[in-house]
């Protein structure tokens, strides 16, 4: 649900973050520690789940969450996401029964057509496939 969930940790006192674990690892007080448990989640499942990241101590930040990192926390600490969203909450939310069928099909439409085109700009080249 999210773009580019960032991936963020602390190796030393040091706080990295950035959009790829690419970027992290660019910065020398990065360590390359492989979570084991990361590892046994990627064997297993075939990709690794936010919160968690394929490294000890870098995480990536799950959808609908941010961050709050002030200058007074202590060194070494690491801020816990907060949410401002989530899914479950959104999906439990009572609809609206005054809503004509059509017009919530229109609605839903042109709200799909606004998320699909905003998704088609990209920094890397995709394509679709349908199945037969």
């Amino acid at each position: 649900m999210g773009e580019k969930p960032p991936y963020y940790g602390r190796q030393g006192d040091v706080f990295l973050f950035g959009w790829e674990l690419k970027a992290l690892k660019a910065h020398p007080a990065f360590h390359g520690e492989v979570d084991r448990n990361a590892l046994a989640l990627y064997l297993r499942q075939d990709h690794v789940l936010a919160p968690y990241s394929i490294y000890n101590g870098i995480f990536r930040l799950p959808s609908g969450a941010f961050l709050s990192l002030a200058v007074t926390d202590p060194v070494g600490s690491l801020p816990l996401p907060r949410f401002y969203w989530r899914v479950c909450e959104a999906a439990a939310r009572p609809l609206r029964e005054d809503l004509d069928d059509a017009i919530a099909l229109e609605k839903l439409e042109a709200s799909l057509s606004r998320s699909i085109s905003g998704q088609m700009v990209a920094d890397v080249l995709w394509a679709l496939f349908f199945p037969r």
